[in-house]
């Protein structure tokens, strides 16, 4: 069944003047805002639908980044259809921006979601090696590149075939769309990647140019959809006993800067293999494990039940009197 959003906003980014791969990311946001109306049987969203929708991604687990793109996506689509309402003779529902009064500041970056312990990144590893299908291979290939690289979901779904080199002895993946290959950045990955991706690029019978493939409901192409990584993971998470933790796909890459500096690796060191645009969002990552070494509580508690606390305090107390 369709939805009247469904036709306009396709004509809003017909007509957006912008690059094709925002037109692409707005209409992935807007499908499923679409899907979100049609399940709610919504059929002209009020402010509050708006609003109820934030806190339904937010509750899948959707970044603060993607929500923020999101917000932009629907804030222009409804003050495209407001300001145009009469000139396409839309329903009345359209007349009035329901998105004006809805804030959408980006949320300054910190780390939400459940780190893994080394432990448990050990055991991920080692319980999806354990490979029957062709899809177990290519799952934990991913998981490999995700947990030693730091590789972004958005990164291995659009990789090529032929981003995939070995320069000087080095396996690297390449990531962006440089003509030149020097122009580019790149994936440095670990001799256990590079087997693992070896090890599923060899079972592949097919010509399809992308690294990772879908291989139960393919599409023309053959690339990975959006779902993908959370299907995927469930399904790997339940293999390994984790699937009761707040784990998401996106934990992968920051666990892998969480133990990056926790064996020993420089802030630098840290903001390069996560190929950070800014180093502020590398220096969450030490503030988080600063928290975690932080052992403050203890030491709070041991100094309030030992004797020597009250004696401090009784000294103390003349001067806050003053």
């Amino acid at each position: 069944m369709s939805h009247p959003l469904g036709k306009l906003s396709q004509n809003y980014l017909i007509q957006k003047d912008v690059s094709q791969a925002t037109k692409k990311t707005y209409g992935i946001a807007f499908k499923h805002f679409i899907k979100y109306l049609k399940e709610n049987d919504i059929e002209y969203a009020l402010t509050r639908d708006i609003i109820h929708y934030k806190n339904f991604r937010r509750g899948l687990g959707d970044s603060n980044t993607w929500i923020y793109i999101q917000v932009s996506a629907l804030k222009g689509l409804y003050a495209y259809l407001s300001n145009h309402q009469k000139r396409l003779n839309l329903d009345k529902a359209y007349a009035y921006n329901i998105t004006l009064s809805i804030q959408n500041k980006k949320d300054k970056y910190q780390i939400k979601k459940h780190i893994l312990s080394p432990a448990q990144a050990k055991m991920l590893i080692l319980e999806s090696k354990k490979r029957t299908t062709i899809w177990d291979y290519r799952d934990h290939a991913i998981i490999v590149l995700m947990l030693t690289s730091g590789g972004r979901r958005f990164e291995i779904r659009n990789a090529k075939r032929r981003d995939y080199r070995v320069i000087d002895g080095l396996p690297l993946i390449y990531i962006g769309d440089a003509k030149n290959h020097k122009d580019r950045p790149f994936i440095k990955l670990s001799r256990g990647t590079m087997r693992a991706l070896n090890d599923y690029l060899v079972l592949r019978d097919d010509d399809l140019p992308y690294l990772f493939i879908s291989h139960k409901h393919r599409a023309k192409k053959g690339n990975l959809s959006v779902s993908f990584f959370d299907h995927m993971f469930k399904r790997v998470l339940k293999r390994t006993g984790l699937d009761h933790e707040l784990i998401t796909p996106n934990c992968l890459r920051q666990t892998a800067g969480i133990i990056n500096l926790l064996r020993g690796a420089s802030l630098s060191q840290t903001y390069v293999l996560l190929r950070h645009e800014n180093i502020s969002s590398t220096l969450v990552y030490q503030t988080h494990l600063d928290r975690i070494n932080d052992d403050s509580e203890a030491e709070l508690e041991s100094f309030i039940l030992n004797e020597d606390a009250l004696i401090l305090y009784h000294a103390l107390i003349p001067f806050f009197d003053d």
